[in-house]
């Protein structure tokens, strides 16, 4: 190790121990709960800090916080014997007596509320009823988007004037009630009356009659035909429509495989393949120039990585300088990725 390697080593070892001597946080009230309230270094007060990263995002005493009885009830969320807490701020508004958090609602006896970016106030949920409100996904899915009550559905925390009795999600795309499709994004956009019964093609097209609805982060489109004799789905970008392939709801203009053999590989969204030969589904569909069509196989564990009997290819691309006899897909603390016998490689790269 050179000379200035050891100096730089012990220089950030007395840096650390002096961030530690410095740190303004005591012991974590309740680490289990939060991460960001803490006892104050010195004195009896209660510090707020983010994560507990006080060096890099600061920390802020909670004003009027009684220690004794403070306690989170929330990542950001807390209370003592009077008052209601949001991060370091106090909420005079909220009801402190009937306040409670209960999965990702916070509410009092006569309110709902929620956290605005950048604001230091909760605020209240217009209309809400405490009593039967919820929200409606998983944490992986944005908890927060959508919501109901017994009376109404909310997007964004916003009540929207839908038939709530017979309101349904049906794909990612486009969510319906008995009189309208609409297209689910952060503000609700009416696409088409309900003129029959909705079929779901996949994540982001329907089917509703002789009309086929697409949309994802593309604008959606709706497509009228004269007859629907068949449809597929492809991906979820891609379909097969009367042997004619669309994708983002536009027909693929001078297509020149064979619409009828079209498919993807079963639990991969990255490849797909026709009789004669193998084509990329992203970011655009496209047919792989030289693949091998009858050996090229996705890599099961990371399916965006794929061989054949001569090349290995990252999203339709071949990967440079990768040793086919030897890459493999393995599985790290992070998650899966790509090695051979020189190295390991990240989303397509050499590491």
């Amino acid at each position: 190790m050179k000379r200035w390697q050891r100096l730089a080593g012990v220089v950030g070892a007395c840096v650390g121990l002096l961030g530690v001597g410095c740190s303004p946080l005591g012991e974590a009230i309740d680490r289990e709960v939060s991460s960001g309230y803490y006892e104050a270094a010195r004195g009896d007060g209660v510090i707020f800090s983010a994560g507990g990263n006080w060096q890099m995002v600061g920390h802020h005493v909670v004003e009027g916080a009684d220690r004794e009885s403070f306690r989170p009830l929330a990542e950001t969320i807390a209370v003592d014997r009077e008052r209601v807490y949001y991060r370091e701020h106090a909420q005079p508004a909220i009801d402190r007596e009937s306040f409670e958090v209960e999965g990702k609602v916070w509410r009092d006896a006569a309110k709902v509320y929620f956290a605005r970016a950048g604001e230091t106030m909760l605020a209240p949920v217009e209309g809400a009823d405490p009593a039967s409100f919820r929200y409606l996904f998983e944490e992986s899915v944005n908890p927060r988007m959508w919501a109901r009550d017994a009376q109404r559905y909310y997007l964004e925390h916003v009540p929207i004037d839908v038939d709530t009795a017979t309101f349904r999600f049906l794909n990612q795309g486009f969510v319906a009630d008995r009189e309208q499709v609409y297209r689910n994004q952060m503000h609700l956009t009416p696409v088409v009356d309900v003129s029959g019964p909705i079929e779901v093609i996949n994540a982001f097209h329907l089917r509703m009659g002789t009309r086929v609805l697409s949309g994802g982060s593309w604008a959606h489109r709706v497509l009228e035909f004269e007859a629907i004799d068949a449809l597929r789905s492809i991906s979820d970008r891609v379909v097969v429509i009367n042997d004619q392939v669309y994708e983002q709801g536009e027909q693929v203009v001078g297509w020149a495989g064979d619409s009828a053999t079209l498919q993807a590989w079963p639990q991969n969204s990255t490849y797909a393949r026709d009789a004669e030969h193998v084509y990329a589904l992203v970011p655009t569909l496209r047919r792989i120039e030289g693949a091998d069509r009858d050996s090229f196989e996705p890599m099961e564990g990371y399916g965006a990585y794929a061989q054949d009997a001569q090349q290995v290819y990252y999203r339709g691309q071949v990967l440079e300088g990768a040793d086919r006899e030897t890459f493999e897909i393995v599985v790290g603390e992070q998650g899966p990725y790509a090695r051979d016998k020189h190295g390991a490689f990240v989303m397509g790269a050499r590491r």
